[in-house]
């Protein structure tokens, strides 16, 4: 051996693996089986003696015990369910459930918002204002739908399209008081 303790040729070698007389600067002294157990014997006890230290009997070679396929599967499981209850839980919240009269409000606040942006439903002087009146109509069926407290808005606002739909007309006095329930229907 060479002064470093470097294995040289067949010399401090057993079973391909390298063995040492002493150990090197800073190790602690081993004695038995120095860096590696012999292939094929697994672990085994050594006693180790550290700088002014008492002698530890211990076990070279420690495994960890490799992670399964069941730790991978149940963690996946747990992580669906936890998806899938959020997700449920917010749908829940936000169609049917507890949130429902918050959705009806904010459905005839966009109906009325709609409205006060029209100024007429005539067919033929201003399309998009129909379109739009058409557009409040369905928010006010939907804030119907959520909360039957809203169905009166849903009359008033529906009933001047009604009549441009049956006379295709904005004249009138029917029409006028239709026009003039919706807005205040919406507080306008």
């Amino acid at each position: 051996m060479s002064e470093h303790n470097y294995p040289t040729g067949q010399q401090g070698w057993a079973g391909g693996q390298p063995q040492r007389d002493r150990p090197l600067p800073g190790e602690a002294s081993v004695s038995g089986w120095s860096a590696y157990p012999p292939p094929g014997q697994g672990s085994h006890p050594t006693s180790v003696t550290g700088p002014g230290g008492p002698q530890v009997q211990t076990s070279r070679a420690f495994t960890a015990r490799p992670r399964t396929r069941l730790t991978f599967l149940i963690g996946a499981f747990i992580g669906l369910v936890l998806g899938g209850g959020g997700v449920g839980l917010g749908w829940f919240a936000t169609t049917a459930g507890l949130f429902a009269s918050t959705a009806g409000q904010a459905d005839a606040d966009a109906a009325c918002a709609a409205l006060a942006r029209t100024a007429s439903l005539d067919l033929t002087k201003d399309l998009a204002g129909y379109i739009r009146w058409g557009s409040a109509v369905g928010m006010a069926q939907a804030a119907a739908e959520a909360n039957p407290q809203y169905r009166a808005l849903h009359d008033a606002i529906s009933r001047p399209a009604d009549i441009v739909a049956d006379t295709f007309s904005t004249e009138g006095p029917e029409f006028a008081d239709a026009v003039a329930k919706a807005r205040e229907a919406c507080g306008h």
